[in-house]
């Protein structure tokens, strides 16, 4: 069979047929025009910084683990004659508490602060300011802060209820007491 070489496209009429070009290779990108469809990138790796443009698309962090520890601070009052019973206060942020600082003060010239915490275990410890008749105990594991008023004291403790929630339940020790409690508390949580 006779073979065709160097045939002048002025010799062609009408089209040629499809043609399969997977075996072309080299083919210098001066020569290509038009668009090219796109490209699906899934299975490229070791990428280099400088090889990428324009921004990344958002990224859910939702399942990010070891993440730098949050917080939140939160503020209120306590009516010191108030019986037995338990709160449950919310703050705005979404994770459980799961370290709080707490300072009372009892708004009072001759009654100290004190300062507890709830721990990782949700145990409540506390140490009193050394104004106080018991002054300077430290009560570590004891379950609660002693926060001292006119009359006695209100015993505080804390735990962690939920996302953006904490419990705090006072125990009266004493009666006739009176005054208003303000605690100011640091929590933390991821």
């Amino acid at each position: 069979m006779p073979s065709l070489s160097k045939v002048g496209s002025e010799m062609l009429d009408g089209a040629l047929p499809a043609l399969d070009a997977s075996s072309l290779t080299s083919i210098p990108a001066a020569n290509i025009t038009g668009t090219l469809p796109a490209l699906n990138a899934s299975s490229l790796t070791n990428l280099d910084a400088r090889d990428l443009e324009n921004a990344l698309p958002a990224i859910s962090g939702a399942s990010l683990t070891g993440l730098p520890i949050q917080m939140e601070e939160d503020y209120w009052s306590f009516d010191m004659s108030s019986a037995t019973g338990t709160t449950v206060h919310t703050i705005t942020a979404s994770f459980t508490p799961k370290l709080a600082w707490m300072t009372y003060n009892p708004n009072s010239a001759f009654i100290g602060m004190a300062t507890g915490w709830m721990n990782d275990s949700g145990g409540t410890a506390a140490s009193q300011n050394a104004t106080q008749t018991n002054g300077g105990r430290y009560a570590q594991g004891n379950g609660f802060i002693q926060c001292a008023c006119t009359g006695g004291a209100q015993y505080i403790d804390m735990t962690a209820s939920a996302s953006g929630q904490y419990t705090i339940t006072n125990t009266t020790g004493g009666s006739g007491l009176s005054g208003t409690g303000y605690f100011s508390l640091i929590l933390f949580g991821n």
